[in-house]
This record gives structure tokens, sequence and C-alpha cells, in this order.
């Protein structure tokens, strides 16, 4: 059965511990359709990564199948209306031109992530490690996480993604697309030409199945992603044996100590500061996770964003607020806020005013390499 509304109310979720010791968690929502007299729907979804998964926030238009069934209790009875599938109306998603190409504004950033899917902390590590491997392999990556592309297509998004840009060096072709989109729920490699034979379509598909749809799955795009990153690094690193510096030349071997030395303790400063803002202002644990990022109002070209967060742990929910300047954000590119926050890195890294030059792309070519999965 379906039902397609507004949701007008979201419930505090609840949970516990069942007799045979798992833990359970349950979510209600009201919905209100648009019949000249509305009618009004309670219903729920079981389970964390369910909750996590459909995110579902006030004022959205969806369409929703559910199940009725009804259960005994003491002798009553009582009425179950459980979603099983959860669809947003109007949501057009992104074409491939849309997405911002960061790595154009500044060539020390890989990961375009227009949606704020994921955290400024995740980003940070995982455009690090690209960097890194693009400075010692000359291998070019773009990552992109979406809600929603046009088509729903993600092979053939993540293909034209790389194609259309040029993503690769020239002659080389090797270019790597990592697509996530995650209300078609699934993750997309695409290599180019050169990538194939060192990065064969079963070890993409192998990194996702291991690395990355476990924590996916269950929503935790950080998680999921930054496993994923790590594990292609290793498998593209081993195929090129460590740069050797020219004759002569001891200032390049000191920077790439450098470099590597960044390369540690940067992640490690991020982890620790990513660590303090996951910190739940009620139970105290590291477990608040952001799940939502919504527009509610705009003037002019700047906009107000409400960002949601959710405990995993005791279900506490926080919203915070930010705005966003539409204009600096596209002239910059994309992702939207600094590099990071906090008591190390004051207003950012590379991120603000000043920062690295823009990058490019080498015009590589891309085949049909790599491989999708859905989680």
């Amino acid at each position: 059965m379906e039902l397609a509304g507004r949701v007008i109310a979201v419930l505090e979720p609840k949970g516990g511990t069942s007799r045979n010791g798992n833990e359970w968690k349950v979510q209600e929502y009201v919905i209100e359709t648009h019949d000249q007299y509305p009618r009004r729907m309670c219903f729920d979804v079981f389970g964390d990564d369910k909750i996590k998964q459909f995110n579902i926030q006030v004022g959205e238009e969806l369409n929703v199948s559910f199940d009725i069934d009804a259960r005994e209790w003491q002798g009553r009875w009582f009425n179950s209306i459980r979603a099983w599938k959860v669809e947003r109306v109007g949501a057009e998603g992104y074409k491939v031109e849309e997405v911002p190409m960061v790595h154009l504004q500044d060539r020390t950033r890989y990961v375009s992530n227009p949606d704020g899917i994921l955290s400024e902390a995740a980003v940070a590590v995982m455009d690090t490690t690209l960097f890194a491997l693009e400075q010692k392999t000359g291998i070019q990556t773009v990552v992109v996480a979406v809600r929603q592309i046009k088509g729903g297509d993600c092979f053939d998004f993540a293909y034209q993604l790389g194609e259309k840009n040029g993503v690769g060096q020239k002659g080389k072709d090797n270019g790597l697309v990592i697509l996530l989109v995650t209300e078609e729920r699934c993750i997309q490699f695409a290599t180019g030409y050169g990538l194939e034979g060192i990065l064969p379509d079963a070890i993409c598909k192998r990194i996702q199945i291991r690395y990355m749809n476990p924590y996916l799955s269950k929503g935790d795009w950080d998680s999921g992603m930054v496993a994923g990153i790590q594990a292609v690094r290793q498998v593209l690193d081993k195929s090129s044996g460590a740069p050797t510096p020219p004759e002569g030349e001891s200032d390049g071997l000191l920077i790439f100590i450098i470099l590597g030395c960044c390369f540690i303790l940067v992640p490690a400063l991020l982890w620790y500061s990513a660590r303090q803002r996951n910190k739940c202002p009620n139970c105290h644990k590291h477990t608040l996770q952001q799940v939502s990022v919504r527009t509610i109002s705009r003037v002019g070209s700047v906009r107000t964003e409400e960002i949601t967060y959710l405990c995993s742990n005791c279900g506490h929910v926080r919203h915070t607020h930010r705005k966003v300047d539409d204009d600096e954000f596209h002239h910059r590119g994309g992702n939207g806020g600094p590099f990071l926050g906090g008591p190390f890195f004051g207003g950012g890294f590379g991120r603000g005013g000043g920062g690295f030059s823009g990058g490019s792309f080498g015009g590589g070519s891309f085949g049909g390499g790599g491989a999708g999965s859905r989680f």
C-alpha cells in the first residue's frame, strides 16, 4: 500500500533491548495528504539503519510504501503501519554538468560534496589522501557524493563525469571517479583506460563490498567513503614505486618527508576535531552524527541551512544553523564551509581566502571500466 503527502511531525525515537539481547529502535512519523479533506497517518520505521537511510524530515513531500499488521499484547490488539520504502516527490537530481568540480578551484581538493552528505572532517581526510596519491603516482581522482542524480543511472553518470571533465592525464588515461548517490543506494567506480589493468573491475567490486558497503548500508557515509578511499590508495600505491628524487636535488627528498609528516599529522588532528564535534550534549558519548541539511530561508544569494544531528546512542536530536553565500559557493566550486574549524586550524586550512590555486584535469579518457554495487 502507498500514501503520498507531506510530513508534518517527526516523533522522538524509541528503543530498547529484546528478550534475546538484541538492541532495537523505532521512530514514528505523521504524514498528511493533499486531498480536499486531508487525511493523516502515523507510520513507523523500524531499525536504526532504516531510520538513517530514509532520513525523513518535517516538510518533505513523500510517497510512502507500507505494510499494515496487528499484534496482541496483554489481551489488547494494536495496529502497526510500517514503512518499507520511502520516495521523495519532485526530487530532480543533478545533471553531470551541474556537479561542482572543486579541483578546478583548488588543486588540493578532490571531493565534491554539494549536498553536505559528508562531514568536513571526512572530506578533508579524503582530500589529503588523494592529493598525496596524485603527487606520487599522477593518478587523478574525483569523488562525488550527492543525494540524487538525473536519470538514476549511476554507471553512466560516473562514466560521463570522468569523460566530460577529462579526469586523468592525456595519453595515460589514469583517471578515477567514485560516485555515491544516497537516494539510489549506489556506489560506483569508473576507471580510465590506463587504470583498468591495476584497478580491474573485480578489485573495485571487492573494495565496495568489503570496505564500503558495511558502513554505507547503515547510513554511515563518512566511514564508508573514507574506508573505500584508503583501500583504493593502497591498491594504487602498490602499482607505483616510491618516487626517486633527481640526483643532486636534496630539496625534493625534504619536501617528500614533509608531505609524509603532514599526511600522518593532519588526519590525526582532523580525527580529534571531528570526535569533539561528534560528542552528544545529552549522553556525552561520541555518537552524534549529521543526518540532514536543508534550506529553511533565503535572502538574495544568502541562504540559511538547518543541519540536523542525531545521537545513535540516546536518540538526542540537535539542530544548528549556518549561512551560505551561493555567489561565493559557486565561485569556489562546492563544498561550502572551511577545511577545518576548531582549536587547531582556526578559520581553515587552504579553503578560505588565499588557499591553493586552481587545478586542472589532463584530458584523460574513459572506457567502461569500474564496478558498482547497491547497499
